[in-house]
């Protein structure tokens, strides 16, 4: 089976709502937002909540159409001379490829969310995976800072880009059968063995036709 799944995971409880209105906040960077909602799931494994975002017509949405200023500019991912993105593009021997990874990893909406969610509630992960790429991994973020985390073959390049204490550094990779095992942070658990646990708990509408929908109205949909 063919597996493509951009997702958010966030540990504790946290309430549903709350992760469908960070996802409100990415909305702003596509470029025709119509109609938007937030699925979710339970790891049945350790209880975290997993939430992706879909679009009308339950299409999958993986990329922001405008990179997420927050991730793109932010200085806070490492220090205060370089930045994150300044470290993922000085590790690249062709400005074009720096520019485009660095735009490419700030465009993934599970990153952008996984962000956002991490300064509110301190702790939040990203997680990637495309078979069609051979691209898989994870970031972790704290108080919205990418603190640790890995992605191989980001968009299909033979690349590795590597956080560690908030840190990205890139070195080069060739794509073989174990990609899939850098979806996992501290186990070789199968993917689709993990994918196929989880339990539904609903759906949030979070935009119907170009419009917000207020917190006040959010409804959990079960079916």
């Amino acid at each position: 089976m063919s597996i493509k799944f951009r997702a958010i995971r966030i540990t504790g409880e946290v309430k549903l709502e709350d992760i469908a209105e960070a996802m409100q906040k990415v909305l702003v960077n596509f470029l025709n937002p119509i109609n938007y909602s937030g699925v979710f799931y339970r790891d049945p494994g350790n209880g975290d909540t997993i939430a992706t975002m879909v679009a009308f017509q339950n299409k999958d949405v993986s990329y922001l159409d405008l990179p997420d200023p927050g991730l793109r500019s932010s200085i806070s991912f490492t220090d205060k001379k370089y930045g994150f993105w300044s470290a993922v593009v000085s590790n690249f021997r062709r400005v074009t490829d720096e520019k485009e990874i660095a735009v490419y990893i700030s465009r993934i909406v599970s990153v952008a969310v996984a962000r956002e969610l991490s300064a509110q509630f301190e702790k939040a992960a990203a997680l990637i995976v495309s078979d069609a790429l051979c691209e898989c991994g994870y970031i972790n973020f704290q108080s919205g800072v990418a603190e640790n985390g890995v992605l191989v073959s980001p968009d299909g390049k033979d690349k590795k880009v590597s956080i560690r204490d908030g840190r990205a550094t890139v070195s080069e990779y060739s794509v073989n059968e174990d990609y899939r095992r850098f979806f996992f942070e501290y186990s070789d658990r199968d993917v689709e063995e993990f994918l196929g646990s989880l339990e539904y708990l609903g759906r949030i509408k979070l935009m119907e036709k170009k419009k917000l929908i207020p917190r006040v109205h959010f409804e959990t949909e079960k079916a």
